[in-house]
């Protein structure tokens, strides 16, 4: 990449800046990308290099054969820090859609949100993406609304910044995450595995299909004190029902929820 002009800033946080930039490459050529560009938060330069490593490495990874993975366009070293360029999804995450239709109304309407169809869609692409990602030992652990991006009517899994290797016995991991999108054995301090992802992908289908501004009815679905609503059709709630097991020992992996019956007969080519 030759060089880089900030269009405007796409979000912020601890981690540092996302910005939309318009990119000229060594070619003469233009194009959209979205910069990550990574605070130190009191890390030194060999830290942050191996959080920016860890991060490109489990993204190229899964976009390697997982279409549902914003493609890596290259990374870059300046004053302001470390910055990683991805494919930018033009039509912003799934968070931005819930924050659009919820409301203080609709957050409590005992009613579907999204289409069933579109909910077996985000869940497909999301569990391809941890399927791919899986295969090699890793754990996203920062499965939200807001991570999973939307490019045409392509849903794709960003954000590996906080992803982790976890062996055979797990891991212990703390509270890693966003709240309230926290599995129980993080909670109780046990060891998690690989498929500590798919509860927190059932909390946000959840929030998707029936509580889309989150709050306490998500926060009580999170500690097992709340049951999904009666307009749940029940091969969603079967299937929201397994990702959402708190024990993870019964709780499916990506590649086995990718079999469960709520997403049969559903193709890469159906979601793309």
């Amino acid at each position: 990449m030759a060089s880089a002009r900030s269009v405007r800033e796409l979000g912020c946080g601890g981690f540092g800046s996302v910005h939309l930039v318009e990119v000229t490459t060594t070619s003469g050529g233009r194009m959209l990308a979205a910069r990550k560009t990574l605070l130190s938060n009191g890390q030194n330069a060999a830290q942050l290099c191996a959080a920016l490593t860890r991060e490109v490495r489990a993204n190229m990874l899964t976009a390697r054969t997982s279409p549902f993975a914003p493609a890596v366009l290259g990374i870059a070293a300046t004053a302001a820090g470390y910055s990683i360029f991805t494919e930018f999804a033009e039509n912003g995450s799934l968070g931005d859609r819930l924050e659009r239709v919820a409301s203080p109304a609709s957050s409590s309407a005992l009613q579907l949100h999204m289409p069933v169809s579109e909910l077996r869609k985000i869940a497909f692409s999301v569990l391809h993406a941890l399927s791919a990602l899986n295969d090699k030992g890793y754990a996203h652990l920062d499965i939200k609304p807001a991570n999973v991006l939307i490019s045409g009517c392509k849903y794709m899994l960003a954000d590996y910044g906080i992803c982790d290797q976890l062996c055979v016995e797990g891991k212990n991991l703390g509270l890693t995450g966003s709240w309230p999108y926290v599995s129980p054995e993080q909670w109780s301090g046990k060891a998690c595995r690989l498929n500590v992802d798919c509860f927190t992908l059932g909390i946000s289908l959840a929030q998707c299909a029936v509580w889309p501004a989150g709050g306490r009815a998500l926060t009580e679905l999170v500690k097992g004190e709340r049951p999904l609503p009666d307009c749940v059709p029940e091969d969603l709630r079967e299937f929201l029902g397994a990702l959402t097991e708190r024990d993870p020992a019964r709780r499916p992996s990506a590649k086995e929820a990718l079999r469960l019956p709520f997403l049969a007969g559903l193709r890469v080519d159906d979601c793309l």
